[in-house]
């Protein structure tokens, strides 16, 4: 009953108090049910459906915009005054900003101490400036400027360099391949994903590369498809896999790039989502082909094989003795019995 009453209230302060009495037919239920199916009718906003855009593209022969738009949290507080009070009367009672400001300092401490004291000190630098890169960099630049995808890009990258850091102490060649993957990873990904929401990032003012340009968006996805494929080759040369790595992820890239370059051509929703589902497939694909076939398992394993490695160069040395003859004449010395010495 409290949650009709709210909706009561806010259809009081969207149509006014008229036709809400509780003096007039039927239950209050009732009256709100009717009012709120009326303002959807004559509601002025498109109802687009995979249906209609199916049956009017086959009648005519015009490529149609198959889109359907998800409905998302509005920042509009006029057009969804009802969502907005409900969500604001939420937040009002359950959380405060000090309440919040709270409970991350509380769990950014804890994690990042037990990453230095369980871990290592690189491990807990890097999340620590993870964690301000997101918090006060990243997040605040969605609403200036497009940078912030290349700024979450890496943002995205430093867990598998906290990861690495973490088994080894230390940044490597194969921290540099995961960290490049990932980074690149997110571009098609995210690109493909951001494409369909175009109108809902536009409404919230989110600064993105598929809303102010389109062009960049399509080539920076493409690109960076040949930035993991070319990695992806050079891993083996950096010995952190071997070369079954290098053959068995190129028909995966390869494919990769074919939707990458189908997204760029046509740039509608089909591609894009095609372009967006198989990335979901493609990273897990290609990390375990990449722990499958790596070059060393353990880190005792290549310390191991550096000094085998060692005592067999030294067993292959040949054995040679010198030997230091004096320059002059030798001279036997005798003893009385006639032996020489």
């Amino acid at each position: 009953m409290s949650y009709i009453k709210v909706l009561h209230c806010t259809l009081c302060l969207r149509h006014g108090s008229a036709g809400l009495s509780t003096k007039s037919n039927g239950t209050l239920s009732q009256q709100v049910a009717r009012i709120s199916t009326s303002y959807c009718w004559q509601s002025k906003l498109s109802l687009t459906t995979q249906t209609q855009t199916t049956t009017s593209a086959k009648s005519k022969n015009v490529t149609q915009d198959t889109r359907v738009w998800k409905e998302t949290p509005s920042y509009d507080r006029k057009n969804n005054l009802g969502q907005y009070c409900m969500m604001l009367s939420k937040f009002r009672l359950t959380c405060k900003p000090v309440h919040a400001i709270s409970f991350a300092a509380l769990t950014s401490t804890a994690g990042l101490s037990m990453l230095y004291f369980g871990v290592n000190p690189l491990t807990a630098a890097l999340g620590a400036g993870n964690l301000i890169l997101y918090t006060s960099v990243y997040t605040p630049m969605k609403r200036m400027s497009i940078l912030n995808t290349w700024l979450g890009s890496v943002v995205g990258a430093i867990p598998p360099l906290m990861g690495w850091a973490g088994c080894t102490g230390s940044l490597d060649a194969g921290a540099l391949v995961l960290g490049i993957i990932l980074f690149s990873w997110q571009f098609p990904h995210f690109n493909a994903l951001s494409w369909n929401l175009r109108p809902d990032y536009s409404r919230a003012g989110y600064r993105m590369m598929a809303v102010t340009d389109p062009g960049l968006c399509r080539r920076v996805a493409l690109r960076h498809t040949g930035v993991i494929t070319a990695t992806c080759l050079g891993s083996s040369y950096l010995e952190v896999t071997n070369m079954w790595f290098a053959l068995e992820s190129l028909p995966l890239n390869i494919y990769f790039m074919y939707l990458a370059w189908q997204f760029y051509q046509k740039s509608d929703s089909g591609s894009s989502r095609k372009l967006f589902r198989f990335s979901l497939i493609h990273l897990p694909a290609l990390m375990l082909l990449m722990l499958i076939n790596k070059k060393y398992w353990s880190t005792a394993n290549t310390q191991e094989q550096a000094e085998v490695s060692k005592s067999q160069d030294v067993t292959k040395l040949p054995d040679k003795r010198i030997s230091v003859l004096p320059r002059g004449p030798v001279v036997a010395a005798q003893d009385t019995n006639g032996e020489t010495t």
